[in-house]
């Protein structure tokens, strides 16, 4: 895909907009004239152009609270919430500017890069076809409509702009740039090259027009494999760093933890990198990966969405320099960077040659062959992309997927199949859909030759260069001087993509171009059941169609030379029935291929990943990669290593949390329930328990393996009980072997009447626990139920003392005689302090007595289940740290109990507790009547285009801004997952919080759908917070929740029911609650009487009587405040809650219920909360700010005299009130 050199100029103010004032003389006329909207405008303009964006942006907006009119000051507001990668917010302010002044050239060419950074073309070229004849003619307006008539398919036209634009400006290497990529779009190579050399020479450091040379070679027949390689080792040499980069090193190299991928790239969407990419992703979150995506495009299609669902964090960065990019990604703490983005639209190379991560790795996405860049370790590809001998032609060490190396996505709604055209016709028809810069005349002059061998053939070529008159001219010309008739020639240009899929059913059979080959488009036709013959080029490039049709088990269709690939379509097009035969069962051998199966590819994505990591965590350098069937081969390893994935069900993130204590856990295993389970090699790896197995039957025979993995002591032939001689049953089926007797055969059920059937009966000797010798405490105690589990537990009075947890097998149908009641075992351990957590693994026995022939025989019998046995509260406060640390370990490694984990681990350090959840990503979030269960926690989004707040409009919308609430936040946010209404939307905004505040929101919210959380890139301040949410939403009614606050389960619906009926009332609000650590009592102080009839007692009402200000929390019609601009005041809260009950009345709802915390100390003020920053607000601009807004809302209702009067009482009330 073609690029530009550089980001479109952003559109610049005239000095008309400032009225010629100087930035000393706007000052000094702010302060001599403070009701002057041009003056505040001027100075808020030159702050912004000076890097002063928060006073800027306070100044403008101050402008417009004088004159709301104003279509420049709007514009301005644009540009600079533009500049600051604000799309949404620079939308409404061009958008308002236009509707004051349509014609308006600022709004016009913002609005314009609006549209465009979001795809819509035609809107952007709306905006320029509004402007004026010179502002048309501009060189801000043409450099704008250039690159839309390329986007747009219009290379004529582009071709003739951007020689118009060198022919002004010579020297400027972005028109050079742009005019090579127009001819470059018609097949004018040459000419291109020209163009890419003259932009390189004019500003030989930049890369993009040695990256459009590079990637035109690909498309040239003539180009060596020599010159290409050549050509990306000096581009790759571009970005090398003057000063080598040190890469981060993560603290923790664990080989097997959880592991945070960033991927880089403008292809989140419908797109070839999302079409090759989305299904795989979204399933490595099973093998402990965790995605981070950084995206330079604002487009969110369904394809963005799904990938966002995926992923841990969302961070736009096409307003990022690379720099910052890079110090973003090192923050982020990114183990591997995927950049998916190589020779494409937004590349941020640069910033992968500052090396922000351990590993990096390129795949698909402008991927054509090496990128040539030294700093990237790995590229990912496949064994037909990349035979064997090809590895000298990378830069990069090379991981060579099994299958093929990418997984294609299929879109939602594709076209059914049709029949074969050529019954219909008569004729063949072939058809090509590549771009058209991959036809050239070589590769028309073997088609032509294919075409005289199949008498009346056709041959259809789509694209949107088509729509070139010269290019279809050029084609054609070719052809027909290779004796075909112009007649069995047909070109169309562009169209939707499903239109184009349809397309397909009027061709029989696909050619692939050569040397750059089909990739996307070969999948595509083999979707729609046209077989593709493929000729590969000698590049990566060149071989992406082979890939395809050999992983979806068609190499026969991949040719060696030119006369087999003619053989291999006439072989196709010669025998008509099998053809169509082949074309109605291609899609689905398509679907059913490697190509597109995401669990086996996901798994070998993964493996690699994994593979690569434990390489860098043994301190090796990199080295290429074979994978196989669930195993990874480096070339310089004598044997191929199997990757292993944490546990997502049972292994918490090792990254951001680790169970450390002292010494290991002494584990009792009676009967061998732990030693014979599945999960007991692993565990017994890590080094955390010290297990003494009593194995009174002999069950266990070859555990030697075990023994020199862990620390475990094997006793056989032995028993525990009172220290008295017993008796051991050895029974046929020697799982039922023990101290107990089975009962007699008719008391059993029949399933185990055999087994049960006693072969001898062996003296055995059996030993009190309290006199194993070394053995003086037991923390987890495992008793089967083949012995006398009470006669044991009696036994350890002593030992048991210090029990963590205990394990208990209960029969609840007995097989032997005396087999304990869970009652029993309950008493006998409660006396250690012990009580019952659940019953788990349980286990159930058939009826039925044939159950050969019967496919998963119901089993309705419980037959046993281990009870899971913790501290009561009373042993648990007397526990030590590191015996709590133990018994959370317990709790999440054996049975998951992640809750009582968590409750444990909360117990030791404030915050513990959250860091774990935060690690346990396959936690669902709290089950409520309208939560959405989820194994994953929210994605966070750091760029207000993707929040879908600002895409649906709602009833009702809520905001919650946050900054540093950890302790308090999941109140908060459970009472909003317990609301009982539909047409909701919640936005959480946090403020760049310094404490777990976001990851606790994440994991609560989930996938719920109502939600979206955003994070801000520093601390703005609550007032910049509380505005943000309040305009990133959409909605009829909106309210601010406090970050610490809560709500009763009905108060949206009931508050939101308030304002539905009674058109009189602008606020609705709860009865209100105060909560002060722990205590909660019924606020008086916030209940208002504002009931008087005149909007103006109201107003003036408040101005007196205000004091505490919760009602500012209330649910209030939006439209309300539509002529109110917030501004960052101390108490500006009271003027916002006046102009409300100007326009309306407060209501109390008694059916809701508002639930404040109140502090009594606060380390900051209330001015440093506001701003983020260590300032103290003034009290003028506050009462500025009243008397402002008094004047708009009295405008045409109260006279002059009236008007005076009230604003006199007003001044002298908030004077006597506040102070001067």
């Amino acid at each position: 895909m073609s690029r530009s050199s550089r980001p479109t100029p952003p559109a610049t103010v005239s000095a008309a907009v400032i009225a010629g004032f100087t930035l000393q003389q706007a000052k000094a006329r702010t302060r001599s004239h403070p009701q002057d909207a041009l003056a505040w405008k001027s100075l808020g303009y030159h702050q912004y152009r000076n890097g002063e964006i928060d006073q800027g942006r306070a100044n403008l907006q101050r402008s417009l609270a004088l004159d709301d009119q104003d279509a420049d000051t709007h514009a301005m507001l644009g540009l600079l919430e533009q500049h600051q990668g604000d799309d949404e917010l620079a939308r409404n302010h061009f958008s308002r500017a236009l509707k004051l002044s349509p014609n308006s050239t600022e709004a016009n060419l913002g609005m314009s890069d609006v549209h465009a950074k979001a795809g819509g073309y035609d809107q952007a070229m709306a905006c320029l076809d509004r402007l004026s004849p010179e502002a048309a003619d501009g060189l801000p307006a043409l450099t704008r409509r250039g690159p839309l008539l390329f986007s747009k398919h219009r290379y004529d036209e582009a071709e003739q702009l951007f020689r118009k634009l060198t022919e002004r400006q010579p020297r400027q290497a972005e028109h050079w740039n742009s005019l090579g990529n127009a001819l470059r779009a018609l097949g004018r190579l040459k000419e291109a090259y020209t163009c890419y050399d003259k932009a390189s020479a004019l500003l030989p450091t930049d890369p993009v027009p040695r990256s459009n040379y590079l990637t035109s070679l690909h498309y040239d027949p003539t180009a060596s494999i020599d010159t290409i390689l050549k050509a990306s080792q000096n581009w790759g040499a571009m970005f090398a760093p003057a000063k080598p980069a040190v890469r981060p090193s993560p603290i923790d190299k664990s080989a097997q933890r959880v592991l945070r991928v960033g991927m880089i790239s403008d292809g989140f969407r419908q797109h070839p990198v999302g079409a090759m990419t989305t299904t795989a992703l979204v399933l490595l979150n099973r093998y402990g990966i965790e995605l981070h995506a950084y995206t330079t495009s604002s487009v969110v299609d369904a394809i963005t969405k799904r990938i966002m669902s995926a992923c841990a964090s969302w961070q736009s960065i096409s307003h990022m320099s690379d720099e910052a990019l890079a110090q973003r990604i090192r923050d982020d703490d990114i183990d591997i960077l995927i950049d998916l983005s190589g020779h494409n639209t937004g590349t941020r190379m640069r910033a992968l040659t500052l090396e922000p991560a351990p590993v990096l790795v390129k795949w698909v996405g402008g991927l054509i062959g090496t990128t040539g860049v030294k700093a990237i370790d790995y590229l990912i590809t496949d064994r037909i992309e990349s035979p064997l001998g090809s590895d000298a032609q990378y830069t990069e060490k090379l991981i060579r997927m099994p299958d093929d190396y990418i997984c294609y996505l299929p879109p939602a709604d594709v076209p059914a199949v049709g029949p074969l055209p050529a019954l219909r016709n008569g004729y063949i028809t072939f058809g090509c859909f590549n771009n058209p810069t991959k036809i050239n005349s070589a590769l028309l002059a073997e088609w032509a030759r294919l075409m005289h061998q199949v008498p009346n053939s056709r041959l259809l070529l789509k694209g949107g260069q088509f729509e070139s008159e010269y290019l279809c001219d050029q084609i054609t010309r070719i052809l027909t001087g290779h004796g075909i008739d112009a007649s069995r020639i047909r070109m169309e240009g562009h169209s939707r993509h499903l239109d184009l899929l349809a397309t397909y059913n009027e061709v029989d059979v696909a050619l692939d171009p050569w040397p750059y080959s089909g990739g996307l488009t070969t999948c595509e036709a083999m979707l729609m059941g046209v077989p593709v013959v493929t000729l590969p080029g000698p590049t990566f490039a060149g071989r992406h169609s082979a890939t395809h049709l050999v992983n979806a088990g068609m190499p026969e269709l991949v040719a060696d030379d030119w006369d087999t690939y003619r053989k291999r379509v006439l072989e196709l097009v010669h025998d008509l029935d099998s053809l169509a035969t082949i074309r109605s069962h291609l899609r689905d051998v398509l679907l059913h291929s490697p190509v597109c199966d995401a669990t086996r590819f996901s798994g070998n994505l993964a493996n690699a990943l994994r593979a690569i990591w434990a390489r860098y965590c043994e301190g090796k350098t990199p080295a290429a990669l074979v994978l196989g069937e669930g195993q990874a081969w480096f070339e310089d390893e004598e044997a191929p290593r199997t990757p292993q994935h944490p546990d997502p069900g049972t292994t918490a993130n090792a990254s951001e949390f680790n169970f450390t204590f002292e010494g290991r856990i002494v584990t009792l295993d009676h009967g061998g329930l732990l030693i014979g389970s599945e999960s007991f090699p692993s565990l017994n790896k890590l080094g955390t328990l010290t297990t003494v197995v009593i194995d009174p039957a002999n069950r266990l025979q070859d555990i030697s393996s075990l023994k020199a993995e862990g620390d475990l002591h094997h006793h056989a032939h032995l028993a525990l009980g009172d220290g008295e001689k017993a008796i051991l049953h050895a029974c046929l089926d020697d799982s039922l072997s023990g101290t107990l007797e089975p009962l007699p055969s008719p008391q059993l059920l029949p399933a185990f009447r055999q087994g049960a059937k006693v072969l001898a009966k062996l003296p055995i000797q059996t030993i009190r626990l309290d006199d194993v010798q070394g053995l003086s405490r037991v923390d987890w105690l495992i008793l089967d139920d083949t012995h006398d589990a009470l006669r044991i537990i009696e036994g350890g009075r002593q030992v048991l003392d210090s029990l963590l947890f205990a394990q208990i097998r209960i029969a609840f149908h007995p097989l032997h005689r005396g087999q304990v009641s869970l009652d029993a075992v309950g008493r006998a351990l409660g006396v250690h302090g012990m009580r019952l957590l659940r019953l788990n693994t349980p286990k159930h026995s058939s009826y039925l007595t044939q159950t050969a022939s019967i496919m998963d025989p119901p089993a309705a019998q419980l037959l046993s289940a281990d009870a899971l046995y913790i501290p009561d509260e009373q042993k648990l406060a007397g526990l030590s740290q590191n015996q709590r640390l133990k018994l959370a370990f317990l709790a999440h490694t054996m049975v998951g109990a992640a809750d009582y984990a968590s409750t444990v681990l909360d117990t030791i350090e404030p915050g513990m507790a959250h860091r774990y959840l935060r690690a346990g990503r396959w936690m669902t979030p709290a089950s409520t009547a309208r939560a959405t269960a989820s194994s994953t926690a929210a994605a966070v989004i750091h760029a207000p285009a993707l929040l879908r707040s600002t895409q649906l409009h709602t009833h009702t919308a809520v905001g919650v801004p946050l900054y540093n609430e950890e302790n308090y936040v999941e109140q908060t946010i459970r009472s909003l997952l317990s609301q009982d209404i539909d047409d909701v939307r919640f936005l959480i905004a946090d403020n760049a919080s310094t404490d777990d505040t976001l990851a606790i929101v994440r994991d609560l919210v989930g996938k719920d759908a109502r939600f979206d959380v955003f994070q801000q890139e520093s601390n703005t301040g609550a007032f910049h917070n509380f505005k943000f949410v309040l305009e990133q939403t959409r909605s009829d009614y909106f309210m601010w929740l406090g970050g610490h606050d809560r709500l009763s389960s009905n108060y949206i619906r009931e508050v939101t029911q308030r304002l539905d009926e009674d058109a009189r009332v602008s606020m609705a609000f709860g009865m209100p609650y105060s909560e002060l650590e722990g205590d909660i009592g019924f606020m008086r102080a916030a209940v208002y009487d504002f009931s008087a009839k005149a909007p103006l007692k109201r107003y003036l009402g408040s101005v007196a009587e205000l004091a505490n200000c919760t009602i500012v929390h209330s649910l209030f019609r939006r439209n309300h405040i539509n002529d109110l601009a917030l501004r960052q005041v101390i108490s500006g809260d009271h003027v916002f809650i006046s102009h409300l009950l100007w326009k309306g009345h407060l209501s109390y709802v008694q059916e809701a219920k508002y639930f404040r915390r109140i502090f009594k100390t606060r380390s900051d003020s209330a001015s440093e909360r506001i701003t983020g920053k260590k300032i103290e607000l003034q009290r003028a601009p506050f009462y500025d700010f009243y008397r402002e807004d008094l004047d708009a809302l009295a405008a045409g209702v109260l006279t002059q005299d009236e008007l005076a009067k009230a604003q006199a009482w007003m001044r002298q009330t908030l004077l006597k009130r506040f102070g001067p």
